[in-house]
């Protein structure tokens, strides 16, 4: 589980705080979307990251003793005495649609509500956000997560992490990922999860775009592109497979991205910085996810500390974050 809990008491009050990760792509093959479903299907291969977002979740009215004034919710009430407290870590920038993370941390409560039937009270959520918002990194998904293995917590739920990848299903197709944490490959809509082997440390670079890319927008871009979709296997290739637990080098020539191509015909000049990321180093640069975060993989740490000083100076970058993975 790559979701880090720590909880505190003093005297009647009680917090949870949570550490939940970012994900790159290492896979992702992009299927057709089948009848009845408003989804593509995908067959991924997910890394957790270091890189994570922090959140403290506590019971409304608690000031330091009590909870006085925390109203308990009906099953699957929608408690609108939720709240959703977000600050941006330095550097990171809030698009308008901000709030549509803070609307996933609701939802997450109300599924917890409406799964479990539990009187789970009017709860604030504060998140220190590190993962680049909309730069298909799961920042969303992340806060999802965390809220709902943070309430598990808090209230005593007692549900099991599988029991919380499924609830997080519904939520995002990212969510059970990050609750996995690790390397996984995910099936169907890329929420169906199977733990893969975790490899050796890898060093990657993360180039965060100064311009964002609308999901919707890459997704129709892949299907003017490839009006016939192919059929998905049921597994990435043994090649990459096996290069999961080999080389730096060697999963870097096996790295895939069917979203790369329409994202690089949406903003082309994301190509440019994906040049300057080799040039400075790195083994590999690609997309990840829908964009428009760019991951480079590098060699080791010093590689790594060499390519983000490059791409400080990219015009196109707005911030260049090391970290590494597997997040286990």
């Amino acid at each position: 589980m790559a979701v880090r809990i720590t909880q505190h008491r003093d005297g009647q009050w009680r917090r949870v705080e949570v550490s939940a990760p970012a994900k790159v792509n290492l896979f992702l093959a992009v299927g057709g979307v089948p009848e009845g479903e408003a989804r593509h299907q995908l067959l991924t291969v997910f890394q957790c990251l270091d890189l994570s977002e922090q959140l403290r979740l506590s019971t409304i009215g608690t000031s330091g003793t009590e909870s006085g004034g925390a109203r308990a919710s009906e099953p699957g009430e929608v408690n609108n005495d939720d709240e959703v407290i977000t600050r941006l870590a330095p550097g990171l920038t809030a698009p308008s649609d901000l709030d549509g993370e803070g609307n996933l941390i609701r939802q997450a409560l109300r599924k917890l509500r409406e799964v479990t039937g539990a009187p789970i009270p009017a709860t604030r959520v504060e998140v220190e956000k590190n993962i680049p918002v909309a730069g298909g990194m799961a920042g969303g998904s992340a806060d999802a997560a965390g809220t709902l293995a943070g309430a598990n917590a808090l209230y005593g739920l007692g549900l099991t992490n599988p029991e919380l990848e499924e609830i997080g299903a519904e939520i995002g197709a990212d969510v059970p990922a990050i609750l996995r944490g690790g390397n996984a490959l995910g099936r169907r809509f890329g929420d169906v999860m199977t733990s893969l082997p975790s490899g050796p440390k890898r060093h990657w670079v993360l180039a965060i775009s100064s311009v964002g890319l609308s999901t919707p927008e890459v997704f129709r871009e892949f299907d003017r592109l490839a009006p016939s979709p192919v059929k998905l296997p049921d597994n990435p290739p043994d090649s990459f497979l096996s290069a999961l637990t080999g080389s730096a080098e060697v999963l870097a020539e096996t790295l895939q991205n069917d979203l790369e191509d329409p994202a690089l015909r949406l903003r082309p000049e994301l190509g440019e910085i994906k040049a300057t990321a080799i040039e400075a180093g790195a083994l590999a640069a690609i997309i990840s996810g829908s964009g428009p975060t760019i991951a480079c993989l590098c060699a080791d740490e010093a590689t790594a500390r060499r390519v983000q000083a490059a791409l400080q100076h990219h015009p196109q970058v707005a911030l260049a974050l090391p970290t590494f993975g597997p997040e286990l």
